[in-house]
């Protein structure tokens, strides 16, 4: 993880560099509507609309001194601390700016002043002066109301975006590319301060961070629209909401707010550039009055198109609560251990899922775990997978668990059905489960192992060895005794029969004619 204790989000206000604690920046956003605010200060221009939160609006340039552009477009830098939100408005976000205590001028004033800024330092790059906020003195004005904000959006909200520009449009770099995106399609924009390592292996999915609550994917993307993976830079995101979650598309900076109306647009050939389903066409940067940018144009992309994208889709169910607490221990490898070392049970986390009954496996036996769709069930001969997953452009054969445990298949999916990837000595074999309940802690578990048969062979049926057993675990509910699954003998047995011509030296993990249990 990243240390950003001396990170600030940088913006403007005229010609006047402002930094902002990143701990303390939750978002920024274009100013729309103002409302009405009913308490009343000189510093109070109205409130805004949060998400069903409406929240004060903070008028910087008046506190600070600062000039502004007549008829310039403005943003909202919301504000976080101690709980409490506000928007300070402002004109344009810079960026992100690393800055050391050592290298800063201290500001003191003396009186009863209003005093919101209290340190600056130098921009290396062109020898401005970027003029740190205190967010402690911001919040100590006097008369500031201490507004909590609202999360009144249900999970599953979702509202189709139209896949016209209305209005306005905001102007983001990543990489070489400079894309557009109509500002009502996107929840909101965030800094990546907190880029936490990718649990599972997805295309174009490269981590997680927190927002609020929640733990949402982040997509490069650079790499969706067909660019090589950046290593470096992405330090913002904009959110887009999906039926089944939220995904933050990195960005390295966001550049401004600008006018537009559709008659500027630009249709691009069909076929000339990568992934142009995402894309509703180009703008001459010259035709939105940026200057110096008499090459420049902005890919404009498509909301609309992005929402109905079955990857993208899929990805965004990673943000999933349930599937919060999977990942969690999926992602801390660190601390497995050899199987010698199992004998303490209550160490041990068991993974609980539904697959026509009840049963839990060690999750440590769980490589990944993948959204699971409805067009996976594509083949029906018995013996075989029943359909196939990618991940990183590699096909994993996929099998129903409900199917091979003498189980009829669920009728319909639930929001949490997943395919849980096992790895059997580099190969993947997945594993369709119809709900993921959570992760819990063992009490005891038996230490006898009996064998099953699976629905699975060519024959209609095999036998494994040493495949079941009871584990007694600690859930939310209390203490519950559930059956368990070692998924990794179903999976090596699997790989055996798949590939009659090679043999398998453990007698307990191959294929056995059926003999009952």
């Amino acid at each position: 993880m990243n240390n950003f204790e001396n990170q600030y989000g940088v913006f403007r206000i005229g010609q006047l560099r402002l930094g902002l604690p990143l701990a303390c920046l939750k978002e920024v956003v274009p100013l729309r509507d103002i409302r009405p605010f009913a308490i009343q200060a000189p510093y109070i221009v109205g409130g805004m609309d949060l998400r069903g939160t409406l929240i004060p609006l903070i008028d910087l340039a008046s506190l600070v001194g600062a000039c502004v552009e007549d008829g310039a477009d403005q943003i909202v830098v919301v504000t976080s601390y101690e709980g409490a939100i506000v928007g300070l408005v402002a004109e344009r976000l810079d960026g992100v700016m690393e800055s050391i205590p050592e290298s800063r001028t201290l500001f003191v004033l003396e009186g009863d002043s209003v005093q919101i800024i209290r340190e600056s330092f130098r921009d290396p790059e062109d020898e401005s002066y970027v003029n740190l906020i205190s967010p402690a003195d911001v919040f100590a004005l006097p008369g500031m109301p201490r507004v909590k904000q609202i999360e009144s959006q249900p999970a599953g909200f979702f509202v189709a975006k139209s896949s016209k520009v209305t209005g306005h449009l905001m102007l983001m770099e990543v990489g070489q590319l400079k894309i557009a995106v109509e500002p009502t399609s996107i929840y909101a924009t965030i800094l990546l301060n907190d880029i936490r390592p990718p649990v599972i292996e997805s295309d174009f999915y490269i981590g997680d961070t927190i927002y609020g609550t929640q733990k949402i994917p982040i997509v490069s993307t650079h790499e969706l629209l067909g660019q090589g993976r950046q290593s470096d830079g992405e330090k913002e995101a904009f959110l887009i909401r999906f039926a089944d979650g939220i995904i933050a598309f990195a960005v390295n900076r966001v550049v401004d707010v600008v006018a537009v109306n559709d008659s500027m647009r630009s249709v691009i050939p069909a076929g000339t550039v990568p992934n142009q389903s995402l894309l509703m066409g180009a703008l001459a940067a010259t035709e939105l009055n940026i200057e110096n940018s008499d090459n420049d144009y902005y890919l404009v992309l498509n909301t609309l198109s992005m929402l109905h994208e079955d990857s993208l889709v899929n990805i965004a169910r990673l943000t999933l609560e349930h599937r919060q607490r999977v990942e969690d221990k999926l992602g801390d490898k660190s601390s497995e251990v050899d199987e010698d070392e199992c004998s303490e049970k209550d160490s041990r986390s068991m993974l609980i899922f539904d697959a026509g009954q009840l049963w839990a496996t060690d999750i440590r036996n769980v490589t990944e775990v993948l959204p699971l769709t409805g067009k996976i069930n594509v083949f029906s001969e018995a013996g075989f997978a029943q359909g196939l997953v990618f991940s990183r452009g590699k096909p994993i054969p996929v099998f129903c668990t409900s199917v091979l445990t003498h189980v009829p298949p669920p009728k319909e999916l639930t929001r949490t059905s997943s395919v849980l990837v096992i790895d059997v000595d580099g190969t993947r074999i997945g594993l369709m489960v119809t709900a993921l309940l959570g992760v819990e802690p063992t009490i005891w578990e038996k230490d006898e192992r009996a064998p099953m048969t699976i629905a699975g062979g060519k024959g209609g049926a095999a036998r494994i060895e040493n495949v079941r057993s009871v584990v007694r675990t600690q859930s939310e509910e209390g203490p519950r005794t559930v059956p368990t699954l070692d998924l990794t003998r179903i999976a090596r047995a699997l790989i055996a029969e798949q590939s009659p011509g090679e043999t398998t030296t453990s007698e307990s993990n191959r294929f056995k004619p059926a003999a009952g249990e």
